[in-house]
């Protein structure tokens, strides 16, 4: 599989992450390629992530792909709602300096007009985000049975200002050192019905969380797997 990428217009960023901006692939926002493939219900996945290079707080980042065959044509496929929308979002919303927003594209061939080969990275979006937030996970238990993951734990807002729907995402590697496996829950309790989501967590404190990821790929091709917090967004926006 070969991805090809097309350079962006670079703008400047502001506080809050309101609308992204554009910024080419080969600045400082480093596109990571994971896996891709089609499902047996013809739905394209692509794994990946983007690493933080800028040296500031970023947010809201969006990787803008084109599907494409085997002749480059555009598969004009659509997302799982029905739109024409081609940009992969990171489940860590505000990305700190050196670390990686993963994602997990997905998008529906049945009507496209060719068969799936390749995509092409067009540009990799984002904002200047705050730097006063900040997360952690402590006590994580995991435990793996046939399916998936079972996963529980305490998260804890270190930084300095409210965030907002904290959640816990799974990152899984193949043998080759791949994604193939990008996940994010909410905190609750899986095994309580009647527990919410935690919606907001002031600076300190904690919340805890009992969730299940269940993969796209065979269970055996997960043999690494990591377990990182985010925030879908910031107080403030």
């Amino acid at each position: 599989m070969k991805i090809f990428f097309t350079k962006g217009l670079v703008l400047l960023g502001f506080v809050f992450c309101l609308l992204p901006v554009l910024a080419a692939p080969d600045n400082k926002v480093v596109f990571v390629a994971g896996i891709d493939f089609v499902d047996d219900d013809n739905y394209l996945h692509i794994f990946g992530a983007v690493e933080n290079k800028t040296g500031d707080w970023i947010c809201n980042v969006i990787v803008d792909l084109k599907i494409l065959d085997a002749s480059g044509n555009d598969l004009g496929a659509v997302s799982t709602t029905g739109e024409r929308m081609q940009g992969a979002t990171t489940e860590n919303y505000v990305i700190a300096p050196n670390e990686k927003g993963y994602f997990h594209f997905i998008r529906d061939l049945s009507k496209a007009k060719g068969k799936y080969k390749s995509y092409q990275v067009l540009n990799i979006r984002y904002m200047k985000g705050p730097s006063n937030l900040g997360s952690k996970l402590e006590n994580v238990k995991i435990e793996k049975d046939n399916l998936g993951f079972m996963v529980n734990g305490v998260y804890r807002n270190t930084g300095k200002a409210i965030i907002k729907w904290p959640v816990v995402i799974i990152v899984g590697f193949d043998s080759a050192g791949r994604i193939n496996l990008v996940a994010s829950s909410g905190l609750g309790d899986i095994d309580n019905a009647e527990a919410e989501e935690v919606k907001y967590l002031n600076p300190g404190q904690t919340a805890s969380f009992n969730t299940y990821f269940l993969p796209y790929v065979p269970l055996k091709n997960v043999v690494k797997y990591i377990i990182v917090p985010g925030f879908q967004q910031a107080d403030g926006e």
